[in-house]
C-alpha cells in the first residue's frame, strides 16, 4: 500500500503544481528573478522548462493511473524522474535559502519566503518517489482492492498530501513564532512589544 500511496502523493503534487504555475506562470518567473541564480535572460526559459517537466510528470501519472497501465517500467522511469526533480528542487532551495533567505519560494500554493521547510518538503517527497521506483509491482488501483482496502489507501494518500503541501507555510508561521530566521538558526533579535505594533 505504500508504494500506491507513494506514487498517488507523486501524481497528485506534480499536479497541482503544474496547475498552480499555469495559471500564473509570472509569480514563478518572478520568484526566480528575485533568487538571484540566473540570468535574466535565462529566467523565462527555466520557468517554462520547469512547468512542462511538471505538466508532462502530471499527464504521465494520470495516465497511469486511469488507463490503469500495469507496467512496472512506466512506474519506475515515471518515479524516477520525479525522484530527480525533487532532489533538483531540494538542493535549489537549500543554493536559494542560504544566499538570499529572503527571496519568495516559487511554490505553485502560496508564495512564502523561501524556509528550510521547502528544501526538507523536496526530500520528504522524493523519498515518497522512491517507494514505487523500488517496488513498481507494489503499486495498485484503488478499484482493485477491497472497499475498505480502497478508502484506507486514498485517505492516506490525502492526509499526507496536505500535510506535505501546506508544511513549508505553517512551519514557516511556526519558525516566526519560535523567533527563529528561516534556515532554523536563531534570530539576532527578537521581535518585542514594541517592535509588533
Amino acid at each position: 500500500m505504500l508504494a500506491s500511496i507513494g506514487f498517488y502523493i507523486i501524481a497528485s503534487v506534480f499536479t497541482l503544481t503544474a496547475v498552480g504555475h499555469l495559471r500564473d506562470p509570472s509569480r514563478l518567473i518572478g520568484s526566480l528573478s528575485g533568487h538571484g541564480i540566473f540570468a535574466s535572460r535565462w529566467i523565462a526559459p527555466i520557468a517554462a522548462a520547469a512547468i512542462a517537466v511538471e505538466l508532462s510528470l502530471a499527464a504521465t501519472s494520470i495516465t497511469l493511473i486511469a488507463a490503469r497501465v500495469d507496467s512496472d517500467l512506466a512506474i519506475r522511469a515515471t518515479t524516477a524522474v520525479a525522484t530527480c526533480i525533487l532532489l533538483m528542487y531540494a538542493f535549489y532551495s537549500w543554493i536559494v535559502l542560504h544566499r538570499n533567505p529572503t527571496a519568495t519560494c516559487g511554490c505553485s500554493s502560496v508564495d512564502h519566503p523561501i524556509n528550510i521547510w521547502v528544501a526538507l518538503r523536496a526530500l520528504l517527497l522524493a523519498a515518497f518517489a522512491l517507494i514505487p521506483l523500488m517496488w513498481p509491482w507494489l503499486v495498485e488501483q484503488p478499484v482493485a482492492l477491497p472497499v475498505y482496502e480502497g478508502i484506507i489507501m486514498l485517505l492516506s494518500t490525502f492526509a499526507w498530501l496536505i500535510i506535505v503541501w501546506h508544511a513549508p507555510a505553517a512551519l514557516a508561521v511556526f519558525d516566526g513564532w519560535r523567533g527563529q530566521a528561516p534556515d532554523g538558526s536563531a534570530r539576532a533579535t527578537a521581535i518585542g512589544p514594541s517592535e509588533s505594533r
